[in-house]
């Protein structure tokens, strides 16, 4: 029985083209819990509340991390506890985790209470972790916001909460603008935390091809 309901709900996630429709989501929930399967299992084994990261004591991996649309956020940083603790996981750099912890504040802070100033701080902070993959034209930084937003938008709440703050602005006719001008000249300062490996960086960002042609018309473009 327990096999039956599983190929039946991974038959209809198919069907979808991969996405799965609201009630395959909910169903498939409800199922897991009777199976005791735990999305969370290896974030819980690690997360034991005695681990430190870039010189912030990392929280308990929360209980049920899913039963609110704002989730648990025991230290107060504007960054869920479930969300911290994969980003300290998945990401093995100060800058790599820095930069995803900011844009992942960003984006919570937008799925929760949209307008036009958080939309721009969220491009702002994708700008930096730009910067920190040295513009990296590869599907690294795809590749990794995608899961990211799997763990920020966990549920058909979230996820349904994020899609409406964005549609407003469809609805509305409201051009959220181009800042690439205006956070290009900023180089490492677009970044909220102090940037470590800058030498490093500026010479990887540099010698990039298509950085070289703008650096030529102009130089103070130059990282």
């Amino acid at each position: 029985m327990k096999v039956l309901l599983i190929l039946s709900l991974a038959f209809l996630t198919s069907c979808e083209g991969g996405q799965s429709p609201w009630f395959v989501t909910l169903a498939w929930k409800g199922i897991k819990k009777v199976l005791f399967i735990d999305d969370y299992a290896q974030l819980r084994k690690v997360a034991d509340g005695t681990r430190v990261f870039d010189g912030d004591k990392e929280p308990k991996f929360p209980k049920d991390p899913d039963e609110t649309l704002e989730g648990v956020d025991s230290d107060s940083d504007g960054l869920r506890d479930d969300v911290e603790i994969f980003i300290n996981e998945r990401f093995k750099t100060y800058n790599e985790r820095m930069a995803w912890k900011d844009w992942s504040k960003k984006t919570i802070d937008f799925m929760l209470h949209g307008g036009l100033e958080r939309v721009h701080a969220r491009g702002d902070s994708q700008f930096c972790i730009d910067v920190i993959n040295g513009f990296d034209t590869s599907m690294k930084t795809h590749l990794e916001m995608k899961q990211v937003k799997e763990v920020i938008f966990s549920t058909h709440e979230r996820e349904n909460n994020n899609e409406a703050q964005l549609r407003y602005f469809a609805t509305n006719n409201i051009y959220l603008g181009d800042r690439d001008g205006i956070l290009w000249p900023q180089k490492f300062n677009v970044c909220n935390f102090e940037v470590a490996d800058k030498d490093i960086l500026r010479q990887k960002i540099n010698n990039l091809d298509w950085i070289k042609g703008i650096i030529k018309k102009r130089p103070d473009f130059a990282y």
